[in-house]
């Protein structure tokens, strides 16, 4: 890539308008989606149940491939 010599930024351009396809794929998924089904909010407003501590996942040679504990900072402990 080539330099201008210049260190202005280059002008954003201003957001397009959807084409009528896309416009029409977003109203057919929102017509086609259960909105009225709430049940997954409120399953999800019921809370945090828990954790295992020190939870880890290992491979089939016993090589740990994901853990929990480096996600320990977010107890605030």
């Amino acid at each position: 890539m080539a330099q201008t010599g210049t260190s202005e930024a280059p002008a954003k351009e201003a957001p397009k308008q959807a084409s009528a396809s896309v416009v029409a794929r977003h109203a057919a998924t929102l017509k086609a989606l259960p909105f009225s089904d709430t049940g997954d909010f409120d399953d999800a407003s019921r809370g945090f149940l828990g954790t295992l501590e020190h939870a880890r996942i290992t491979s089939a040679q016993g090589r740990v491939v994901w853990s929990l504990e480096p996600y320990g900072f977010l107890s605030g402990a």
